[in-house]
């Protein structure tokens, strides 16, 4: 069976003033099937920027290369910006980290979930009306766990908390069923009894529609606990793949000093310890 998501040697660079490139992602190769893949790493590791490249919705100052990224056999990286304004949403959906930069703050949550919809429709040659699409957008909320959405779609996204604001971000990206998305740090905002409320409505509907998520985060804990298998990034590279329930088992360095750096409650009153980095880590794989 051919992957969902397969990347091979995917880069992206920027160019100095100089006129050298910064490598910001480099060699990065990914295949994937309908399963949740964590991607972890500090920030400025390439995490997101492999998000915008996927997508092809990176800085107009980004480089992009790569032998192939394709999607369900569409090359991705050949595809004309029509073709990817077509599988954006459709096929290819993405959750931003923080609602409040996402939703646009001048329109009511219901007509941007209505305008989805609609856009959806148009670009699959229907015409839905904006009732139906109303209703649809009702229902949506309603299976993110959002108690009474009627008042909810008349909301602007200040009134909201943030993780029903989250909760209407993630509204957005299933309500046109992708087959593939892409979820960016989308609890680091939020308290621990939210987040885990939003990891389950995440999780209910991603195996409800059988999809294929890539989980952006920096959180090695509760990746390792709801994702499927994690690649870990250190400066634009993965160093390391491995099943996400043997995070613990880690064997690159990074991993490991990550893995150390994270406070227990049980653990020593003591300083944390500083990752230690090494130069040998900017190398390619063997």
């Amino acid at each position: 069976m051919n992957p969902l998501l397969d990347i091979k040697d995917l880069s992206v660079s920027f160019a100095k003033e100089d006129g050298t490139l910064s490598h910001a992602v480099q060699g990065l190769s990914l295949k994937m099937g309908r399963e949740k893949v964590g991607i972890v790493g500090e920030s400025g590791s390439g995490k997101s920027l492999t998000a915008r490249a996927i997508l092809g919705v990176q800085s107009s100052q980004a480089k992009v290369t790569a032998g192939h990224i394709r999607f369900d056999g569409i090359d991705l990286a050949a595809a004309t910006p029509a073709q990817l304004r077509a599988l954006r949403g459709d096929r290819i959906g993405m959750i931003m980290q923080d609602p409040r930069h996402s939703l646009n703050p001048v329109h009511r949550i219901g007509d941007q979930i209505v305008e989805s919809i609609r856009l959806g429709a148009a670009q699959s040659g229907q015409r839905l009306a904006r009732r139906a699409a109303w209703t649809k957008a009702r229902d949506i909320l309603e299976a993110v766990d959002i108690r009474d959405p009627d008042r909810v779609l008349q909301l602007y996204p200040h009134e909201v908390s943030g993780g029903m604001g989250q909760r209407v971000m993630i509204a957005i990206a299933f309500v046109r069923e992708p087959d593939l998305l892409i979820a960016d740090e989308i609890t680091s905002a939020l308290d621990v009894t939210v987040q885990a409320r939003v990891l389950d409505v995440l999780d209910e509907m991603v195996s409800r529609r059988d999809m294929g998520l890539i989980f952006i985060s920096h959180d090695l804990p509760l990746v390792s606990r709801f994702c499927d298998r994690v690649l870990v990034m250190y400066a634009g590279r993965v160093v390391e793949e491995i099943a996400a329930r043997d995070l613990a088992k880690a064997t690159h360095p990074y991993t490991k000093g990550l893995l150390r750096c994270i406070p227990r409650i049980d653990g020593p009153q003591e300083p944390l310890p500083i990752l230690q980095r090494e130069a040998s880590w900017l190398e390619p794989p063997p």
